[in-house]
C-alpha cells in the first residue's frame, strides 16, 4: 500500500469545506476540491471514498458531539426528582444553554455546513434528530411531574416534536443568518423567554418552573 503524503488529508478537508460552503453538497465538485488542495481526485477516493465521505468527515464529529451534549443535559435533568424538576427547569436551561451555544459558535463553519449545505446527505435531517432527543425529554418531564394539560390529553407526541423542532430551528437560524456570538447570546435569552411563556400556557400555570428552553 502506498504511503499517504502528510498534510494532504488536512488540505482536502479545508478545501472541501470552502467548496461546500460556496456551492452546497450537491453543487460541490471533487475535481475543484482536489485542484485547490494541489492533489488528485484519486486522493479523495483513497481517503474518503466519495463526496459523501468527505462531507461526513467534516460534519460528523461536531454533529454527534452536539447531540451527545443535549442528550447528557436532558438526561441529567430527567434524573432529578419531580419537585426539583418543577423548581429548577428554567434555571437548569439558563445554566446549560450557554454551553450549547458556545459549542455551536466554536464550530461555526461546521454547523453552517450542516444547516445550509447538507441537502442530499443524511445530515439534512439534523434538526429533526435534535428534536427527537429534546421531545423525549419533554415527555419524561410530563410523565414524571404530571403536568395538568397532559392529564387532560392536550399535548400529543406530535406537538412535543413540533415545539422542539421549532425551538432548535430558531436557535440554529442564528448560524444561518451569521449572527455574531454576542448577538446570539442576547437573542437566546429572548428566545427562551418566549418559549417559557408558551410552555406555561400549554402545561398549566402551576408549572411555572417549566421552560428548560
Amino acid at each position: 500500500m502506498a504511503k499517504q503524503i502528510e498534510g494532504v488529508y488536512e488540505r482536502l478537508l479545508e478545501c472541501a469545506k470552502k467548496e461546500f460552503l460556496e456551492k452546497g453538497f450537491e453543487g460541490a465538485s471533487l475535481r475543484t476540491i482536489a485542484q485547490a488542495a494541489n492533489t488528485s481526485t484519486n486522493s479523495i477516493y483513497v481517503r474518503f471514498k466519495d463526496k459523501g465521505g468527505i462531507f461526513e468527515a467534516l460534519v460528523h464529529p461536531a454533529a454527534e458531539e452536539l447531540k451527545s451534549m443535549i442528550y447528557r443535559i436532558q438526561h441529567d435533568f430527567s434524573c432529578l426528582k419531580a419537585k426539583e424538576q418543577l423548581e429548577q427547569s428554567y434555571q437548569y436551561g439558563t445554566d446549560s444553554f450557554p454551553e450549547i451555544l458556545t459549542y455551536i459558535y466554536d464550530n461555526f463553519d461546521v454547523f453552517k455546513l450542516l444547516l445550509t449545505c447538507s441537502y442530499g446527505t443524511p445530515y439534512s435531517d439534523f434538526i429533526h434528530d435534535l428534536s427527537v432527543i429534546d421531545a423525549g425529554c419533554y415527555k419524561r418531564y410530563i410523565e414524571q411531574t404530571g403536568a395538568a394539560s397532559v392529564i387532560e390529553e392536550n399535548v400529543s407526541d406530535n406537538l412535543l416534536h413540533i415545539l422542539s423542532s421549532g425551538f432548535y430551528s430558531s436557535l440554529l437560524e442564528m448560524v444561518v443568518h451569521n449572527l455574531s456570538r454576542e448577538e446570539a447570546e442576547k437573542d437566546l435569552v429572548r428566545l427562551r423567554e418566549f418559549y417559557k411563556a408558551g410552555w406555561e400556557t400549554i402545561l398549566g400555570k402551576q408549572d411555572k418552573g417549566f421552560g428548560s428552553k
